[in-house]
């Protein structure tokens, strides 16, 4: 719980995570969850989450994962990489459940998965590369 309160408190210092509404729901050793609440401001002209906003849920989400493994390190993401494989709509909160592939000394490596509240309604899948930075936070 330690690490999630830590990782939970450098997101919420940030204001553009803070304007979008995410947060952290659970933190595990290999395994993060984030959610945000589906917003009129973030649907695109055909009234779908916008992919750049669920993209963006998904590099927090396993970047939070990357940090909780980094040892105090701060981590920046060198590579991402998303399908959208449905239309976020007609739901309240969209989540992100991030896990590990690698866990590298420099460079680690983690798939996300933007569902509904339940994880069976599959959005969209991604890929996200993190470089270990030589920097303390």
């Amino acid at each position: 719980m330690p690490r999630m309160v830590t990782v939970s408190a450098i997101l919420r210092e940030n204001p553009f995570i803070h304007r979008l509404g995410i947060e952290l729901v659970a933190l595990e050793d290999d395994l993060c969850v984030g959610k945000m609440p589906l917003r009129n401001d973030d649907l695109n002209h055909i009234g779908v989450l916008h992919g750049g906003v669920s993209y963006t849920l998904a590099d927090i989400v396993t970047g939070a994962l990357a940090h909780a493994h980094a040892n105090g390190q701060a981590v920046t993401t060198t590579g991402g990489e998303i399908h959208y494989l449905k239309g976020i709509g007609g739901i309240q909160e969209v989540y992100c459940r991030a896990r590990t592939i690698k866990k590298g000394r420099t460079l680690s490596v983690y798939e996300a998965r933007i569902t509904d509240e339940t994880g069976e309604r599959l959005f969209a899948q991604g890929t996200f590369t993190y470089f270990i930075l030589d920097q303390k936070i």
